[in-house]
């Protein structure tokens, strides 16, 4: 788990840094308009994000296999073909092989992320909202596991909104960028960060030594 928390935050350090260019952009010329930096970062955040839980979840598995994490409901399901098994000591077969399954799942919202987390943890809930997850996340926050939830769905939306609309006001007329404020952005990767380091936190302290 060490190393997709060591990618993350060298991650993450790339997203902080538009943040000083972004400032150093406005502060040469005010007068243009630099706000696709901030549309940048939103879409860099939740690549970390993305892509650290398709390492944790693939770093969990092979931990799984190894006898280093108890076994989950959803890591039997995961099936693999006979031909794909050797003796290799690193069990890079089967990375290759969850890397190949998962490699075209997305990992960004809260449901996403419950879901590709049951691969190395049990969790039952009723709904989202009583996933043991997410209640563990809200408490190492400090927020509750709704707030977590809708802030963390919100944040997501808006990445989709740049991403597949070009973050565009879909007026009849001549259309308009929606507003994006460089605080707001920092509060969304400070958020993201938080997340992150929690998940990080519960599944370094579940391994089984």
């Amino acid at each position: 788990m060490k190393t997709a928390i060591e990618l993350f935050r060298n991650n993450i350090k790339r997203v902080h840094h538009l943040t000083e260019a972004y400032t150093i952009l406005v502060n040469c010329e005010p007068a243009k308009d630099f706000s696709d930096v901030l549309r940048a970062q939103y879409v860099l955040a939740i690549s970390a994000l993305d892509m650290f839980i398709h390492d944790v979840i693939r770093i969990g598995m092979i931990e799984i296999l190894q006898g280093n994490r108890k076994q989950t409901e959803e890591y039997q399901k995961f099936s693999v073909t006979m031909s794909l098994i050797n003796f290799d000591e690193r069990y890079s077969w089967f990375e290759s092989e969850v890397r190949r399954r998962l490699g075209k799942e997305t990992y960004q919202n809260p449901y996403q992320i419950f879901e590709g987390m049951k691969f190395v943890r049990d969790d039952k809930p009723k709904s989202i909202r009583e996933s043991r997850l997410w209640k563990e996340i809200a408490e190492k926050i400090g927020k509750s596991n709704r707030e977590i939830i809708d802030t963390l769905d919100a944040i997501v939306q808006r990445r989709n909104q740049i991403v597949h609309e070009a973050d565009i006001k879909p007026t009849p007329t001549m259309p308009g960028l929606w507003e994006i404020e460089a605080a707001t952005v920092t509060e969304m990767i400070d958020f993201i960060e938080k997340i992150v380091e929690a998940i990080y936190e519960i599944l370094a302290s579940s391994r089984i030594e």
